[in-house]
C-alpha cells in the first residue's frame, strides 16, 4: 500500500532564523500608506490625512474622479509616479514676451497644459481641477513642470541626502563584510538545504577583536554590536559543524599533515595523496551533477539514487529504562529520481525482512517498472556497502533489465569510502527533523505518516509498507571470469570478478549478459565479464526469499516483553504478537 502527502491544507509560513520581515518596518508602512494615498503617522507622530480627490471640476462624475484618482495612486513608485504626472502635462513655447522691468526675471520657458486621464481617453483641464482631482500641491506640480522644461527625468531623493549623520560609510561595512567572508567554511547537507559553519572554537566576540586587530584606525568607529548586526543580517553562519560520516583516509592524511614527528618530503607526500583522494572523490559528484543535467535535456535518459536510512527506534520514548532494553527497528530504503525529483520509500519493521541483497533487489524491481518506458539510458549512484548494493546480486538483475531490452543501457557508479553523501540523505535529514521532534512513537504507521508528511512541497514523498511475500529470492551463486580479447586458455589471462575493486559498472543490451567494470568512474581502463551461461533470456525469481517469519534474536524478544507495560492500550497489540515470534540465539547481528 502507498501513503502520500495529502493535497489540501497549505503549510503555514514559519519565519527562520536571519530572515527579515521589511514590509512590516514602520518606514515601509508609510511609504506604502503614501504610494496608495492613505493615512499614516509619520516619523515624529503627526497623523497624516489621507488623500481625497477635490471637487473643484463640475465636468466630471463623482466615479470618474475616484478612477482618475486611483490611476495615480495605485501603489506605484514615487518615480513612477512623477513621470505618469509628466505625461499629462504639455508644453507650448510663448508665443509673445512683455518684460516690466528694466533687469527681467529669468523667462519662463513655455506655457504649460495639463490634462487627466479618465480610462483611455485623455481630457484638458485647467490647473486648479488637476491639482484637485490628483490631490496634488503646487509646490510639487511646480517642481513637475520645471524639471519638464529642462528634459530631466523625475528622482525621488529623499532619504538619499549626502548628509549621514553617524551612519558607517559603505566603504567600512564592505570591509567587515571582507573580514567575515575571509574565514573558511564547511558545509552540512543533512537537511533540507547545506548550512554553513564556521569553525568550532570561534565566536563571533573573536571575529570582531581580530576585525579591530587588523583595522585598528575603525576600532572606535565600528562597535562590537553593529558588527554582531552585520554579521546575523548578511551571513548567519553557525559555529562548530557536526561530524558525520567522517572519511577515514582524509583524517588520517590531515593527521599527518598536523604531525610534528614527520619530515617536509613526508607531509609533501600526504598532501599529494590527499589531493588525489579528494578530486577522485569529487568525480562521483561531478558525474551525479552531470547526469540531472542529461536527464533535464534529454527525456530518454533517466537517473536513480537509492540507500538505506539509519534505523529508526520502535518504540522511541523517553522513559529511562529504554535506554537499556533492546528495541525494534524500522528500516526505511529510500529511492530519490534524479529527474523528476521525488523520492519513494519502502519501509518495514525488524522481524518482516532483513536488510540484504534481497530487499535492495526486490525493491529496484518494483520502482524500475514504475519508471516510464520512454526511458531507455538509466544512471544508478548508491553507496559501496558489499551486503546490499555492491554484489552479485544486484548485478544479474541490473544485466536481466538489458539482456530484456528494459533498457539499452545501464551505469551503475559508487562512490569513494567515506564520501557518500547522496540526495537520498537530504530525503532522511528532512524526516529525522521531524522525528526529533516527536517525543513518542510506537507503531510504524506512525513513522509512515511521518514520512508520507515530511516534505511540504511537491513532489511530495511517496511511502510503500513492506510485507514478507514482497522480498523474492534473487541470490544465486555465479562465478565470473575476463572475456577479453586476450588469448584465452593460459590461467594468467583470466582474471577473478572482484567486484569491490571497481566503481563504475555499464550494462548494455547489445552485449548481453556481459558487464563492462572500471576502476574508477568513467575509466580508460576497463575490464569486460561474462555474467550469463547462456544466451538465453534469464528468468526472473517468483520465489519468496522467506517461508516463514524472519527469526528475531531472543534477548530482544525478551526485552519486547518488557517494553509492553509502557505502551498504549491502543497500540499494544502490535506489541504481544512477539510472544510467539521465531527466536534466534544470535546475541548480535549486523545491524
Amino acid at each position: 500500500m502507498s501513503y502520500s502527502n495529502s493535497d489540501s491544507g497549505e503549510p503555514q509560513c514559519k519565519r527562520k532564523k536571519g530572515v527579515r520581515n521589511s514590509e512590516k518596518y514602520n518606514n515601509n508602512v508609510r511609504i506604502q500608506a503614501r504610494l496608495f494615498g492613505q493615512k499614516y503617522t509619520s516619523q515624529k507622530g503627526i497623523e497624516r490625512a489621507a488623500k481625497q480627490t477635490g471637487p473643484d471640476c463640475r465636468m466630471l462624475s463623482h466615479d470618474e474622479k475616484i478612477t482618475i484618482f486611483k490611476s495615480l495612486y495605485c501603489g506605484k513608485p514615487k518615480n513612477e509616479q512623477d513621470t505618469f504626472l509628466m505625461g499629462l502635462v504639455d508644453v507650448e513655447d510663448i508665443k509673445r514676451r512683455r518684460p516690466k522691468y528694466s533687469e527681467p526675471k529669468q523667462n519662463r520657458r513655455g506655457n504649460f497644459k495639463y490634462h487627466v486621464l479618465n480610462g483611455s481617453v485623455r481630457r484638458e483641464v485647467c490647473k486648479k481641477a488637476f491639482l484637485s482631482l490628483y490631490a496634488l500641491s503646487s509646490k510639487a506640480v511646480f517642481r513637475l513642470t520645471t524639471l519638464l522644461s529642462n528634459y530631466s527625468r523625475p528622482t525621488d531623493k529623499r532619504g538619499r541626502h549626502g548628509n549621514r549623520g553617524n551612519a558607517i560609510p559603505d566603504a567600512i561595512i564592505c570591509k567587515i563584510h571582507t573580514h567575515i567572508s575571509a574565514f573558511p567554511t564547511k558545509e552540512t547537507h543533512y537537511g533540507s538545504k547545506p548550512l554553513k559553519y564556521l569553525e568550532s572554537t570561534l565566536t563571533v566576540k573573536k571575529m570582531y577583536e581580530m576585525f579591530c586587530l587588523e583595522n585598528g584606525d575603525l576600532a572606535k568607529r565600528v562597535k562590537y554590536e553593529y558588527y554582531l548586526k552585520q554579521f546575523n543580517e548578511n551571513f548567519g553562519y553557525r559555529f562548530g559543524r557536526p561530524q558525520v560520516d567522517v572519511c577515514p583516509t582524509c583524517e588520517e592524511l590531515a593527521v599527518k599533515l598536523k604531525s610534528h614527528v614527520l619530515n617536509d618530503n613526508a607531509k609533501r607526500v600526504a598532501s599529494a595523496e590527499l589531493i588525489i583522494h579528494k578530486r577522485r572523490a569529487s568525480k562521483f559528484y561531478k558525474k551525479s551533477e552531470n547526469v540531472r543535467d542529461l536527464c533535464a535535456q534529454n527525456q530518454h535518459i533517466g537517473a536513480i539514487v537509492f540507500d538505506y536510512m539509519q534505523n529508526l527506534p520502535l518504540p522511541d520514548m523517553p522513559v529511562n529504562d529504554m535506554f537499556y532494553l533492546r528495541k525494534l527497528w524500522q528500516y526505511v530504503f529510500g529511492v530519490h529520481n534524479l529527474k523528476t525529483n521525488d523520492a519513494t520509500f519502502y519501509t518495514y519493521f525488524e522481524g518482516t525482512a532483513k536488510r540484504g541483497s534481497n530487499e535492495v533487489a526486490s525493491f529496484l524491481k518494483d520502482y524500475l517498472d514504475t519508471i516510464p518506458k520512454q526511458i531507455t539510458e538509466l544512471h544508478i549512484f548508491s553507496d559501496a556497502c558489499g551486503g546490499q548494493n555492491r554484489n552479485h546480486t544486484i548485478i544479474r538483475l541490473l544485466s536481466a533489465f538489458t539482456m530484456h531490452g528494459r533498457f539499452t543501457e545501464i551505469h551503475q557508479y559508487f562512490p569513494v569510502r567515506g564520501h557518500s553523501f547522496l540526495p537520498c540523505d537530504r530525503d532522511f535529514g528532512l524526516i529525522k527533523r521531524i522525528v526529533r521532534r516527536r517525543d513518542r512513537i510506537f507503531t510504524p504507521m506512525e513513522y509512515i505518516s511521518i514520512i508520507a508528511n515530511a516534505k511540504k512541497t511537491r513532489p511530495y514523498f511517496v511511502v510503500k509498507l513492506v510485507q514478507t511475500e514482497d522480498i523474492l529470492d534473487y541470490k544465486s551463486k555465479k562465478s565470473c571470469t575476463e572475456t577479453t580479447t586476450r588469448k584465452r586458455g593460459a590461467g594468467e589471462n583470466r582474471q577473478k570478478f572482484s567486484i569491490s575493486t571497481y566503481k563504475h559498472f555499464i550494462y548494455k543490451s547489445s552485449t548481453p549478459g556481459y558487464v563492462i567494470a572500471s576502476d574508477f568512474i568513467d575509466g580508460f581502463v576497463t575490464s569486460t565479464y561474462n555474467l550469463a551461461k547462456t544466451a538465453n533470456k534469464p528468468q526472473l525469481p517468483t520465489d519468496r526469499a522467506y517461508t516463514q517469519k524472519v527469526p528475531i534474536k531472543t534477548k530482544k524478544i525478551e526485552d519486547i516483553a518488557k517494553i509492553v507495560k509502557y505502551i498504549p492500550d491502543e497500540h499494544q497489540p502490535f506489541y504481544t504478537q512477539f510472544e510467539n515470534w521465531p527466536t534466534t540465539a544470535l546475541e548480535y547481528d549486523s545491524e
